[in-house]
């Protein structure tokens, strides 16, 4: 299940600017500061340290000023009680609530000048408090 597993990119809000609900994704523009998983080599049987899917990996912290968080719903119809907690942490969102963080799966992220400016991939916004 998608909110039970481990993601590979944590992104914590700092302040949303703009929040977007549609019927199959929830856009979020604001400032963030986002834990990331990024595959550092080949897999080799010896390797110590910490690994993502098989193969060495770093994790660092990146900071956003202004990003786009684009959530895209999970294809799989066992996960419609997880979209559908997402989207009420997105309204809270919106009313300018806190919430946790995103947790997003093996998503397409576009680094410029060092900063995150956006991510996008399916995801779980979760509420305040996970």
């Amino acid at each position: 299940m998608l909110c039970s597993a481990a993601s590979d990119t944590d992104v914590r809000i700092i302040k949303a600017t703009r929040v977007v609900i549609e019927s199959n994704k929830i856009i979020i523009t604001g400032e963030a500061m986002t834990w990331i998983t990024l595959i550092s080599g080949d897999p080799t049987p010896d390797q110590n340290g910490p690994r993502f899917l098989g193969r060495p990996c770093t994790h660092t912290n990146v900071k956003s000023d202004a990003a786009t968080f684009t959530i895209i719903k999970p294809f799989h119809k066992s996960l419609d009680a997880v979209w559908t907690e997402s989207l009420e942490a997105a309204k809270a969102l919106q009313k300018g609530e806190e919430v946790g963080r995103i947790a997003f799966y093996q998503p397409e992220v576009l680094i410029k000048e060092n900063r995150i400016v956006s991510i996008t991939g399916p995801a779980y916004l979760m509420p305040r408090g996970k």
